[in-house]
Parts: structure tokens; sequence; C-alpha cells
């Protein structure tokens, strides 16, 4: 299954994962990753909620307005794809075609390599917005808003 790296690079609620692609070779194997993955995502998304509801209250606190509609549509693109992730899901049952089940696997596999990879994009530009002493800009939050929403597809089509 998933196991601790310590070269994994800072992903916070994901630090230390790494996925292998052995982990994804038959359905029960499969399934036990994508609900770790599926919930480790939420999880980290969930902190990242959190991260820009205290920027919006940050925001409010000095009097600066300015953002906060912005910053409440990106608080509710995050939600939608972390309940995106949420719950359970069953992989289909083997099939019997012979190598279509190791595809369909294999492509579970690549679709959680880059929802990793989304969220930890996602994790940069959240930190780099309510980094102290930073005021973000419409443009700053329309890129992590794009990030979300590209993550959000992925995760639908998977």
């Amino acid at each position: 299954m998933m196991q601790n790296s310590q070269n994994s690079g800072n992903r916070g609620i994901l630090e230390g994962m790494e996925l292998h692609r052995e982990d994804y070779t038959d359905r029960d194997s499969a399934q036990k990753s994508d609900r770790l993955i599926r919930s480790r995502l939420s999880e980290g998304i969930d902190a990242l909620m959190g991260s820009v509801e205290w920027l919006k209250t940050d925001l409010l606190r000095k009097g600066n307005q300015k953002h906060l509609e912005e910053l409440e549509d990106l608080s509710e693109a995050l939600e939608a794809v972390s309940r995106r992730m949420e719950g359970d899901r069953d992989l289909p049952p083997p099939s019997g075609q012979e190598g279509e089940n190791e595809r369909s696997y294999g492509e579970l596999f690549e679709a959680h390599k880059e929802l990793v990879s989304q969220f930890g994009k996602i994790q940069k530009e959240v930190n780099k917005i309510t980094a102290e002493g930073v005021v973000p800009g419409t443009e700053d939050i329309e890129r992590i808003r794009r990030l979300v929403r590209h993550m959000g597809e992925t995760a639908k089509n998977y």
C-alpha cells in the first residue's frame, strides 16, 4: 500500500505518502489505495479550506473586504472537491477480459498521482496567499480557483 517516504516533498497532510503501482494490481488492493488516498486528499482540502476561512476572517478584522466574495467562492469550490473525495466508492468487479482490469487499475493509479500533484499545487498557492503580511490579489485567488476546478474535473473522471 502507500508507504512513508522521507523524500516526498512538502505536501502537508500527504507528506511522506508515496504511491506504488503494485498497490493497483487487483480489485482489493486498488480499493484500499483508493479509499486511503481519497480520505487523505479530503482531509488536506479541508485543512486548506480552514486556511482560506482564516484569511477571510483576518481580512475582515483588518477592514479589508475587497476579496471576501472571491475567497468565499474559493471556499465553496474547495468544499465541492472535498465532498467528491469523501465516501466509499466501489470499483467495478473484474471483467474477466485479459488485460482490461490491469489497464483500469493502472488508470486509477495515474489518476491518483495526478490528484496528489494537483493538491500539492493548490496547497502551495494557498500557503502563498495565507502567509503573514500577504494580501491576495484577484489573480492569485483566480489561479487557485482554476487549479481547484481542474482537480474537481480529474476527481469526477476517475
